[in-house]
């Protein structure tokens, strides 16, 4: 099994968020705000606990602009465009589990 992305919306009104199944079927969800992001163990973001929040869009934007080094190839479909979101996704979607998902965001090298 592989881990898939199963839903997104990437619209200003409607939210930005991803639902992913990861190769050991555990659900994430991961929720982009203004300024904030949020990865949960959750099928749909309502309930489970947050495993990673970043509370500073200036952070964001760092961890998003190494990922895209860090994971050149582009998992995310092409609907995906928004600047904070594709980045992350994109990484968690190259990994096998939600302990790889943490750890590569944890320790990505922010330039």
């Amino acid at each position: 099994m592989v881990t898939r992305l199963v839903k997104f919306s990437d619209h200003m009104l409607k939210g930005k968020w991803a639902r992913i199944i990861m190769s050991d079927e555990q659900p994430c969800f991961i929720a982009v705000g203004p300024r904030s992001l949020v990865l949960k163990r959750s099928k749909t973001g309502i309930v489970g606990p947050r495993l990673f929040e970043i509370r500073r869009l200036q952070h964001l934007e760092k961890i998003a602009a190494s990922l895209n080094q860090q994971f050149p190839k582009d998992l995310t479909p092409a609907g995906m465009t928004n600047s904070l979101l594709r980045p992350i996704v994109n990484a968690v979607l190259h990994c096998r589990d939600l302990d790889e998902t943490l750890t590569t965001l944890k320790n990505v090298e922010l330039t």
